[in-house]
């Protein structure tokens, strides 16, 4: 399959377009296939290079989560699923969602160009926000109820739906589009998929259970630790991401036989678009 984009759309801020004059050869991380040990490594070495653009995003997009349960709107006992529980769970979702996706951009920007652009990230999100925010939901969901009912099923969603965003957002794709083409990505790999799959959900609930048994005695209200344990969540994201974002490319790369000089140009641009 040849490497190309999916639409025609030459302002958009990762759209592929000219052939670039620069940042071709500034390559901080070696773009090649690697083994999953390999990956996990290169996640970390691509994180530490522009965490805190990371974390910024990661703050951006749970400052009106907290914002929601600071005012009060978050229940503060009893067993019972609520309204008001459910819309909280779909507004989680939603702010993740677009959080997610920045991520996804500023890591892809560092991977092929090293030239990282918060501005640019935000904005090429925003111009997709319904799309991102709608296909991710739904997958999110999906994969919640896999993990909350069975596990498996949820780690099966989370296998063959990782790639949905990082096709939306640099393959220009329509929603259906993405949902086919994670598809066909995620067969191909599917094993190393749901060891990074399984990895990820352990570091997330280990983060979030630790974070809550240390601060639960010293704070009045449930919802507190859970305020709390989401802040906690923010600093292990950005390498989640970048495990999710190394996989695409890598998977690209033995599969397909990614274009790298096509993807320089894809981030060459979006610094371009993003200075004008």
């Amino acid at each position: 399959m040849v490497n190309r984009p999916i639409s025609g759309n030459s302002g958009h801020a990762l759209n592929y377009a000219r052939t670039p004059t620069r940042n071709t050869a500034r390559i901080t991380v070696a773009l090649r296939p690697r083994t999953a040990p390999e990956l996990i490594d290169a996640a970390a070495s691509l994180v530490r290079l522009t965490y805190g653009r990371l974390i910024t995003i990661g703050a951006l997009a749970y400052l009106p989560i907290a914002l929601v349960r600071v005012l009060g709107l978050r229940p503060t006992g009893g067993a019972e699923v609520t309204g008001v529980d459910l819309f909280l769970i779909v507004y989680d979702l939603v702010w993740q969602s677009l959080g997610w996706a920045a991520m996804l951009v500023v890591l892809a920007q560092q991977y092929l160009t090293r030239r990282a652009d918060l501005p640019v990230a935000i904005r090429s999100v925003h111009e997709d926000v319904w799309r991102i925010t709608v296909i991710s939901v739904a997958c999110s969901l999906l994969t919640l109820v896999g993990l909350v009912l069975f596990i498996l099923p949820g780690l099966y969603f989370m296998v063959r739906f990782f790639a949905v965003p990082q096709t939306l957002l640099f393959e220009r794709t329509t929603m259906h589009e993405a949902l086919i083409r994670s598809l066909w990505l995620s067969r191909h790999d599917q094993l190393r998929l749901a060891v990074a799959s399984a990895i990820t959900v352990a570091i997330g609930l280990a983060t979030w259970a630790g974070t809550g048994a240390a601060v639960r005695p010293l704070v009045p209200a449930e919802w507190h630790v859970d305020l709390i344990a989401g802040v906690a969540q923010l600093f292990i994201q950005p390498f989640i991401a970048a495990v999710w974002l190394l996989f695409y490319y890598d998977i690209r790369m033995r599969v397909e036989g990614f274009d790298v000089q096509r993807g320089l140009e894809t981030m060459s641009d979006a610094g371009d678009h993003g200075t004008r």
